[in-house]
């Protein structure tokens, strides 16, 4: 990632970093046109009075269908977002409207779970260990839908590569996050 960005910088063209100052740090890489806008912060959630949290990606260009991917994250100190994805899809797109990520609010919205396995579960014996499923809510129920796909189906689906997908273990790690950050378990 280092030396992507210094190629970046060599040919002057480094992203810019914006951060939101707010309770919920959003931090949006700002990257030149050719390359696709991405937005990753961490969304706080309660299910039944328990707090958790989830690792958000967008992706959104302006030809192809917005992706919301929420991720869980190891440690998560509550509800799986499995079980609280009705709860997830219901809160976060006004969280998303609050920080202006969404550039275009009509458009269409596919919400994505995703799980690691291996770093969730320590399974790392699977050949493909990160699971993604298309979830639509009932409004009425605030309940879930989930449909399994492949990150390749995802790509077919939306039309972005399945690079933008791919998440990083040590954004779903809070432990790694906070010692990266100063801080203690």
């Amino acid at each position: 990632m280092v030396s992507a960005l210094r190629r970046l910088h060599l040919r002057g063209s480094l992203p810019q970093i914006y951060e939101n100052p707010s309770r919920n740090k959003v931090t949006m890489l700002i990257t030149p046109s050719c390359f696709l806008p991405l937005v990753d912060f961490y969304h706080p959630y309660q299910m039944n009075g328990y707090s958790a949290i989830c690792h958000v990606r967008v992706l959104q260009d302006n030809d192809r269908t917005t992706v919301v991917l929420f991720s869980e994250i190891k440690d998560n100190p509550g509800p799986s977002v499995t079980k609280a994805a009705g709860t997830i899809l219901a809160t976060l797109p006004a969280e998303l409207r609050k920080h202006r990520v969404l550039r275009d609010p009509t458009r269409e919205v596919i919400f994505v779970e995703h799980y690691n396995e291996k770093l969730i579960y320590g399974n790392p014996n699977r050949k493909n260990f990160n699971r993604y499923c298309v979830v639509e809510l009932n409004k009425e129920t605030r309940t879930a839908r989930f449909s399994h796909t492949t990150v390749k189906g995802l790509a077919e689906k939306t039309g972005y590569a399945v690079e933008r997908f791919a998440i990083s273990e040590n954004r779903l790690d809070i432990f790694e996050l906070s010692q990266a950050c100063g801080g203690s378990r």
